[in-house]
């Protein structure tokens, strides 16, 4: 087997640029009102009201979605306060995605407690719901109860349309426990979703990647990493598991770069943070650490890496 995995392109495509637009432009509504003014505005005034009515009443709609674009921004750029106190303002429709966003934002900090306690009270209106369940065992394996945590998404991953990254995640946490043979067969119908063109976007790409990247297919892992951020090249996540890949391939430079490139977007993620520290020496790796136990003073990886450390002095 190759020590090396090819590098990752110089530059990821970037995603499409969303703008929205209400009106024509800052006079188009000066016009309408000079135009009442005439004899026939008495023609054109009811279009003209209810054209503001409509907008009035769309007028919600586009803040909620910016409040929650503003604060998904804030937590992809480290800013994790403003993005939990903006989180926290979002209303219906969106409260579901805002409590997942701002679960994700205590799982960066090390806030587990209160992420768990809000994951379980959005459990109680939605049981079934797969990301909610997903997002409780990852926070139970955090927390050191990947048995509660592999009991949580055993009902999910015996559903039919049980999800590519549900089954890679069961896989994951049976192959923790020493099931070897249990989490392969999870593992490897994670990869068949794949093969039979069941994986469409960027989170399933991903997910297939980090399956292989379990069952030792390095190559096939590297690859689908790269479709991953070809597909959405905003995904820090997704980098930083590929800068892991390249370090169990000893490739450090290349596995420095992948976590450079997040903490150029982030200069606060935490994983990435603690992926430098594993590939840098001495002074340099100190650093990233103590920024990183700045952040989430309770990073089980971060503790590891430093106690290793203080064993070497």
């Amino acid at each position: 087997m190759d020590h090396y995995l090819d590098p990752p392109p110089a530059s990821a495509p970037q995603g499409p640029v969303l703008t929205f637009w209400i009106g024509r432009s800052p006079y188009h509504w000066m016009d309408q009102v000079k135009r009442m003014r005439s004899p026939s505005a008495k023609h054109s005034l009811l279009p003209f009201l209810t054209g503001w009515l409509c907008l009035l009443f769309a007028a919600p709609t586009f803040s909620e979605e910016a409040l929650l674009n503003q604060a998904i921004q804030n937590y992809k750029s480290g800013n994790y306060n403003e993005a939990l106190t903006l989180f926290d303002q979002v209303p219906d429709p969106d409260r579901m995605a805002a409590a997942v966003g701002a679960t994700r934002v205590r799982i960066m900090t090390g806030e587990y407690r209160e992420a768990e306690h809000t994951v379980r009270q959005l459990l109680l209106a939605d049981p079934d719901n797969e990301t909610l369940n997903r997002l409780l065992a990852e926070l139970l394996r955090l927390t050191g109860r990947s048995d509660d945590a592999t009991a949580v998404l055993e009902p999910i991953v015996g559903r039919r349309d049980a999800s590519v990254c549900s089954l890679m995640q069961f896989g994951e946490l049976l192959a923790l426990r020493g099931k070897k043979a249990a989490a392969e067969a999870h593992l490897e119908q994670a990869v068949s979703y794949y093969n039979r063109g069941l994986v469409l976007d960027a989170q399933g790409a991903a997910c297939v990647a980090a399956a292989c990247r379990q069952l030792n297919r390095f190559q096939d892992a590297n690859s689908l990493f790269r479709e991953a951020l070809t597909l959405d090249s905003e995904d820090l996540d997704v980098q930083v598991l590929w800068g892991h890949l390249f370090r169990e391939k000893y490739n450090l430079a290349e596995a420095r770069r992948s976590y450079q490139q997040v903490l150029e977007r982030n200069a606060r993620h935490v994983p990435a943070l603690v992926g430098m520290a594993r590939s840098s020496d001495g002074p340099n790796a100190r650093a990233f650490l103590e920024t990183a136990l700045d952040i989430n003073p309770r990073s089980a990886p971060a503790r590891v890496v430093l106690a290793g450390l203080l064993m070497e002095d």
